[in-house]
């Protein structure tokens, strides 16, 4: 019974702010309200404090937005200063003793093994694909290697429609030297180094067999060399001669300058413009590789390499 009459005065609490307290006989309905009154008070603290609460985390995560924003801001600020302004294709890259090398380039790997000539020539395609600006192959240390990958380069080099120029930087040895010899536009500089000798390979089998391989690796040797030796002015056997009358080994090895003299490479450039870096390189990692390390199950595959 007490707690029905608790609950009936709780009922009437709802008007206990418009109602005066001092007009309210029953002290037990007096006391009932001045608590509600109280606990109101109370919840609406609490209210404020949660809504005082929630607005300063909303600031706070307003202000790590905005300070995340700023350091987004900060590093595309920074990234853009590493990187420069689109790279203009100039029709002839050749200014004097200066070429200017674009984006549109090859760097030739070290060995010429099993897939370089697919991949350099795949290149090759994809820059044909684009447009007929000049493509530049650039030969930094290059050794040699496989006559046959070798030949699809050659290949690749004479079917593009966009001139290549092959710019020798530091060492273009057997193979890779017969491609710049071979190419019309091939540029070295000076202190560059230019090696020729004469093809290297094995054979395995009986003596007829190895006559046989003997005999086929010679008219390959003469197919690659004939043309650099026409641009000598001597012939294939002659240019042999003078690779042994140079070199007891036969690894005929000279400069740029004095190769562009021997018409081993078209000319020689003193300055190299290169506005393909487009992007600051931020740290360099050295590369250690042994200098030959040809392994292939190809038929007649002969590597035409610098010996040690």
């Amino acid at each position: 019974m007490k707690k029905l009459i608790l609950l009936l005065l709780l009922s009437f609490s709802v008007f206990a702010e418009e109602t005066d307290l001092t007009k309210i006989k029953d002290d037990k309905l007096r006391d009932v309200i001045i608590e509600e009154k109280k606990i109101k008070i109370e919840r609406d603290k609490l209210e404020l404090e949660k809504d005082q609460m929630d607005f300063k985390q909303d600031k706070l995560e307003a202000e790590i937005e905005y300070l995340q924003t700023l350091k987004r801001k900060r590093q595309l600020e920074n990234e853009l200063k590493k990187e420069v302004d689109n790279v203009t294709y100039l029709d002839d890259p050749i200014t004097n003793t200066s070429i200017t090398i674009t984006d549109r380039k090859i760097v030739f790997p070290e060995e010429i093994d099993d897939g370089t000539g697919n991949f350099i020539s795949d290149q090759i395609a994809f820059f044909n694909r684009q447009s007929n600006k000049p493509i530049f192959l650039i030969m930094d240390v290059c050794y040699g290697g496989s006559v046959s990958e070798g030949e699809i380069i050659l290949t690749a080099i004479k079917s593009s429609r966009s001139k290549i120029y092959i710019i020798v930087k530091q060492i273009a040895a057997s193979m890779c030297a017969i491609i710049a010899g071979h190419n019309k536009h091939s540029y070295t500089l000076p202190n560059a180094i230019i090696l020729h000798h004469q093809l290297s390979g094995y054979s395995r089998g009986n003596t007829s067999e190895q006559e046989s391989d003997a005999q086929f690796t010679r008219e390959w040797e003469e197919r690659l060399l004939t043309p650099i030796a026409i641009k000598m002015g001597i012939t294939y056997k002659e240019f042999i001669k003078q690779m042994y009358k140079n070199s007891p080994k036969g690894d005929w090895t000279i400069f740029g300058d004095q190769a562009v003299k021997l018409k081993w490479i078209k000319d020689k450039v003193t300055t190299i413009v290169d506005i393909s870096i487009t992007k600051k390189v931020e740290q360099f990692q050295m590369q250690q590789k042994p200098m030959f390390k040809f392994k292939s199950n190809k038929p007649y595959n002969i590597y035409w390499i610098k010996r040690k």
